[in-house]
């Protein structure tokens, strides 16, 4: 039990004292993927995510996953632009390369998903106005953006099956219908 604690220990030191190069350098590369002009008037920063997808069927890929092999290896980049220009002008988009949104072994394609220009005139921010193709904020669900956001591989159950709500009239269910109707024989009027 000793020796266990002591490796333990060992262990979780090593990793303390690994961890400290491992966040210099990501922060080295934070800092050069971050362009600012010398009155800071204009900055952009550069950012970006990727995911490493690896698939394998013993039977025929599912209806979602398109290829006709066994085993399927989808990567994805993701690569975010933010940038201020002065205080009243902000500009962002997201650039994918991936095989599409639903995974296959279809060549790569290179998108523009998301881009937005937002003007706000006045610095209290009372009013702004955005322009360009983004998701949207209430109304309905959007789909898979960031692996990590949004587990799901396609809609939820309601967005996939169209489920009508009406208010013109109820549905008829005839053993309902004959509960009332003895229920409303033994009321006095």
């Amino acid at each position: 039990m000793r020796n266990l604690s002591a490796v333990i220990a060992f262990g979780l030191s090593a990793f303390a004292a690994g961890n400290a190069p491992a966040q210099d350098f990501l922060d080295r590369v934070d800092e050069a993927l971050t362009f600012t002009t010398l009155s800071g008037n204009v900055r952009a920063r550069v950012s970006g995510t990727l995911d490493l997808e690896a698939y394998y069927f013993s039977g025929p890929a599912p209806g979602l996953i398109l290829t006709t092999s066994d085993a399927l290896f989808n990567p994805r980049l993701s690569v975010f632009v933010d940038a201020q220009l002065g205080p009243a002008v902000y500009v962002f988009t997201q650039t994918r390369v991936d095989r599409g949104f639903d995974p296959s072994d279809h060549g790569a394609q290179l998108r523009l998903d998301e881009y937005a220009v937002r003007i706000t005139p006045w610095q209290d921010g009372r009013f702004s106005l955005q322009v360009g193709q983004f998701s949207t904020v209430v109304g309905k669900w959007v789909v898979r953006h960031l692996s990590w956001e949004n587990p799901f591989i396609n809609a939820p159950l309601p967005y996939e099956n169209v489920t009508a709500i009406e208010d013109k009239s109820a549905p008829y269910y005839s053993y309902l219908s004959v509960a009332l109707r003895r229920k409303n024989t033994n009321t006095i009027p």
